[in-house]
């Protein structure tokens, strides 16, 4: 609820019906979406950052008997920026998100139920709040300097919830950052971060019809903090030597709550490339983060993990530490050295071999602790 609302609320300032503009298809690692053509080139694109280092979305209903405060993570999408004399604006021109209804959070699952129920959002037959930027205006330029420029302006789009689309208006704030060490922690490239607080009107979506105070209020506030950079979520796992279709394993398992179409999945991916060392050893680590304490997961990881090892002949210090740490997981410290000794014994094969003499002191110190 948390993440349609922010979304819903964004494009809905202004509630007149319109016909629907069409919303980009997810890319096959489902963390970000297709850019068309018409809109990569109106300027530079800037995708949301996938996994997101923080809250995305907050939506808070402030009933007479009951204050429900929910957050979403699971914001995916992109927004193109104008660009003249290679620096932005401050005008967003095109963009598009989606925001999957399993994955608000209002601290209560229960409660969350409720809210994907067919009363509410009905994510069996709606999976996804969908949102299609269509432009802005009302540009001005709060902050401009070499690095950064700070912009407010107002979004123009179409909300799409359940069936029902509107077209609407909201304030928004844009920060532009050159990239930088200081923007690292986001991702490569350069960053745009987008701020919006709005309310919107439940009862225009077909959402909760008949829950009126002291249930639910009609009338939700949300705020929007979504940081987005020049790299997408698909050439960040490339770089990282992994195959971006393995991402879907977690937006499966954590943003739809599909655990069964996750696993399904996930054995699918591992018999496709059985060959492949690197995406094999990059796909158990997703697993291992995504649930590392899900039996299913950490079994999964563990196949492929091995299978890694195995293609490199126990030659790869990486990929013998990604064994290592999967027994550690699992507080098997005699193991998990076992492995780490292979791995030191080919660290110059590592990219950052003192990280795997540290990760045997740490099991060596684990392993005594627990005897």
């Amino acid at each position: 609820m948390v993440r349609l609302v922010m979304l819903l609320i964004a494009l809905s300032m202004v509630l007149v019906g319109s016909s629907a503009a069409e919303v980009a298809k997810r890319t096959n690692s489902w963390t970000t979406l297709e850019v068309p053509s018409e809109h990569a080139r109106l300027g530079r694109v800037y995708y949301v950052k996938y996994p997101p280092h923080s809250g995305q979305v907050t939506f808070v209903s402030d009933a007479p008997i009951e204050r429900i405060v929910g957050v979403s993570n699971a914001v995916v999408g992109y927004l193109v920026a104008e660009v003249k004399n290679d620096r932005p604006t401050g005008r967003i021109v095109a963009g598009a998100f989606r925001l999957p209804v399993a994955s608000f959070d209002t601290g209560i699952p229960m409660r969350n139920g409720h809210l994907r129920g067919g009363m509410f959002f009905n994510a069996a037959e709606f999976p996804e709040i969908q949102i299609a930027i269509k432009g802005s205006e009302e540009v001005s330029a709060i902050k401009e300097e070499d690095e950064s420029s700070t912009y407010n302006l107002t979004l123009i789009g179409d909300l799409t919830i359940r069936d029902v689309t509107r077209e609407g208006r909201v304030p928004a704030r844009v920060t532009f950052l050159v990239g930088s060490e200081k923007t690292k922690p986001v991702g490569d490239g350069d960053v745009l971060v987008m701020r919006c607080s709005y309310s919107v009107k439940r009862s225009e979506y077909n959402v909760g019809a008949g829950f009126m105070p002291p249930d639910l209020v009609d009338t939700m506030e949300i705020d929007q903090f979504i940081v987005l950079s020049t790299v997408s979520a698909d050439e960040a796992a490339r770089k990282e030597g992994g195959d971006p279709a393995g991402k879907k394993f977690a937006v499966l398992y954590s943003d739809f709550d599909d655990k069964e179409g996750a696993f399904a999945m996930g054995e699918t991916f591992l018999q496709d490339h059985r060959g492949d060392a690197d995406v094999l050893n990059a796909f158990a680590w997703d697993l291992v983060l995504t649930d590392g304490e899900n039996e299913g997961c950490f079994k999964l990881a563990m196949k492929a993990a091995m299978r890694a090892v195995e293609l490199t002949h126990e030659k790869n210090a990486d990929m013998l530490s990604t064994v290592a740490f999967l027994h550690s997981e699992k507080q098997e410290f005699e193991k998990a050295l076992a492995w780490q000794r292979k791995a030191v014994d080919q660290k110059e094969s590592s990219e950052h071999p003192e990280r795997v003499e540290q990760m045997m002191k740490r099991y060596e110190a684990a392993l005594a602790k627990s005897e």
